[in-house]
């Protein structure tokens, strides 16, 4: 038997990795776009709010739009670094490149935003000001009318880490496919 093969502490192992394997695989096989956003909310890394704010109507290239958001920190640890995926469609529900300030290319369908030194405290949320700078619309001509965001992984004091299990899922709902 198994058991024999690998001794009984490797067999509880096994045992253990098969139903949290299981239990992921059924975890993202019931999660689709109707029930994903509140499951989000109930993680223990998610982003709380996000806005689109104009910093100035005119000057874009010095005070560029942003696709803004806080974290919401309640792992039970004190959290060091955090990466978030910002995804994006224009008036039409139609998916969006995401094209940031500092990008060289034509950017992303997916853009991630490394909030390094979050340093965010168990219990707290981040200020709404971390975000992401996007390249000037007129330049772009991407017009972002909506978008949303999910916490990908964090880092904490500790040197442990969490990979979100639900980016997967997310990325299937929402990268480059028209918003439902």
């Amino acid at each position: 038997s198994l058991a024999d093969k690998v001794g009984e502490t490797g067999y509880s192992t096994a045992i253990e990795i098969a139903k949290k394997n299981a239990n992921q695989k059924n975890l993202v096989a019931t999660t689709d776009a109707s029930n994903i956003e509140q499951r989000l909310q109930e993680q223990p890394a998610f982003v709380s709010s996000s806005s689109y704010e104009v910093q100035d109507a005119n000057l874009k290239s010095l005070y560029p739009d942003m696709l803004c958001f806080s974290v919401q920190n309640n792992t039970g640890k004190d959290m060091k670094n955090a990466t978030v995926a910002l995804t994006a469609w224009d008036c039409n529900n139609m998916p969006v490149v995401i094209t940031d300030t500092t990008s060289i290319g034509s950017g992303d369908y997916i853009a991630l935003v490394n909030c390094s030194d979050i340093n965010l405290p168990n219990g707290q949320a981040s200020p709404s000001n971390y975000g992401l700078r996007l390249r000037d619309p007129s330049i772009s001509g991407v017009q972002i009318a909506s978008f949303k965001a999910i916490v990908k992984d964090a880092t904490f004091f500790d040197g442990s880490t969490w990979e979100n299990p639900l980016y997967d899922a997310w990325t299937n709902i929402y990268e480059n496919k028209r918003l439902q």
